[in-house]
């Protein structure tokens, strides 16, 4: 009996035992979610293989130990981390991350008449949660505003200096409000963003983050305010966002990896986005010593609460990371858009010599309907409900199958050299 056949044979199994089960033993029934998850499972097996055939014996579904980067001159970051996270060293960027393109002038022109159309005051509510990131000059603002005494204030934007983000003490070095003024940040904080204005000595938050979807990127507008002691350093807001405009980046480290997976809500649905995440892992010497996975947050394309742990801690729950319920799909559709989410996970004590397999983060499912918890896990030779791919390879939206998308996917089954994101 080849292999499909035992796998139809046991999903019939496993069916006609389970309900005959249940149809015996009438209210004496005692729930078992073994039971029930070995059904789930089958069925899974099941349409796996006939959607997309045999599997590769050898198939391990990408999940290989990954390459453990060092992040920066640890010289450098020595004399810096302790006191700032900027990191300075432009011309070692490249080493360890992919360095964004300079933003263009038609980019900037774009951005300015997208923050331009929102109505004054709005709040988009959105909020970012990114510890590693780039900074990105876009726009200056060329606005006249009116002082307390009824003098003209121009050029403010050379009055808004001193990019704080995350509070008073995160400075990000050597930004200053100039063309093509980029800053690396590395173990910061987006929690906020704000500015030092010159006319009232005082720092402001006055921002709004948007997302825009012509260049699939984030941007920080800042509203112009002073409110100091005397008439002359008091300026009342306007409520329009391009006072200076700032674009935000994630540090896409080399080597990070992408797992992306099927929660097993449905069986016969293999969109394979119900919950991705990039990693990569890095060496450290300072501040603290030891080896650290970055773990992004990318979607939630299930409504299953699913939580990601490492040896045993917590990360987060996916949909709540994202502060959404558990029923919003996050990133797989058009309507519900929002920022990764980035944690940072110690797995050694030692910055040396130790290994990490992206497959060593435990991804754990609470299946309610059905009454089972469980974990996904990726086995040779078997049908994956997760699967590890370079960072750069692109999720599904909601219901595209991966094929449809990744018409070598079925090669890549049978044949584990085959790389069906080529």
């Amino acid at each position: 009996m080849n292999l499909r056949n035992q796998t139809t044979c046991l999903m019939a199994w496993a069916t006609i035992s389970l309900t005959s089960l249940l149809a015996s033993c009438h209210g004496d029934y005692t729930f078992d979610p073994d039971v029930t998850l070995e059904v789930q499972q089958i069925a899974y097996d099941y349409n796996f293989r006939e959607r997309f055939g045999d599997i590769d014996p050898e198939q391990n579904w990408g999940f290989d130990d990954m390459e453990v980067i060092t992040v920066g001159d640890t010289v450098q970051t020595r004399a810096t981390v302790t006191t700032r996270a900027a990191n300075p060293n432009k011309n070692q960027w490249a080493d360890f991350t992919t360095v964004p393109q300079e933003v263009s002038f038609q980019e900037a022109q774009d951005v300015y008449h997208f923050f331009r159309s929102l109505t004054p005051f709005a709040e988009t509510g959105i909020t970012m949660q990114w510890t590693d990131f780039f900074v990105q000059q876009v726009w200056e603002g060329q606005e006249e505003y009116t002082d307390g005494k009824g003098h003209t204030v121009k050029n403010v934007s050379n009055k808004m200096n001193h990019l704080v983000v995350g509070g008073e003490n995160d400075h990000v070095n050597n930004f200053n409000n100039g063309h093509g003024d980029m800053m690396l940040m590395q173990n910061s904080s987006t929690s906020t963003f704000g500015y030092r204005n010159t006319v009232d000595s005082k720092y402001h938050y006055e921002h709004i983050i948007v997302y825009v979807p012509q260049y699939n990127a984030y941007y920080v507008g800042f509203d112009f305010y002073a409110n100091g002691d005397n008439p002359n350093q008091q300026v009342e807001r306007d409520g329009i966002y391009t006072d200076w405009i700032i674009k935000v980046v994630p540090a896409n480290y080399h080597g990070m990896q992408r797992i992306m997976c099927e929660d097993l809500g449905d069986t016969d649905d293999f969109d394979f986005n119900d919950v991705v995440f990039d990693v990569s892992v890095q060496q450290s010497w300072w501040p603290v010593q030891g080896t650290f996975a970055k773990i992004y947050l990318q979607a939630a394309g299930g409504t299953l609460p699913v939580e990601l742990y490492h040896n045993g801690e917590r990360i987060c729950e996916v949909h709540e990371a994202f502060g959404v319920p558990t029923t919003t799909m996050v990133n797989t559709t058009p309507d519900m858009v929002r920022p990764h989410v980035q944690f940072t996970v110690k797995v050694s004590d030692q910055a040396w010599g130790d290994v990490f397999n992206p497959n060593d983060i435990e991804i754990r499912v609470n299946n309610t309907e059905k009454g089972i918890i469980y974990t996904l896990s990726a086995n040779s030779g078997s049908a994956p409900y997760k699967i590890c791919v370079p960072s750069t390879v692109a999720f599904t939206a909601e219901r595209e199958n991966i094929e449809l998308k990744y018409p070598k996917f079925r090669d890549w089954v049978k044949d584990s050299s085959q790389k069906f994101w080529e």
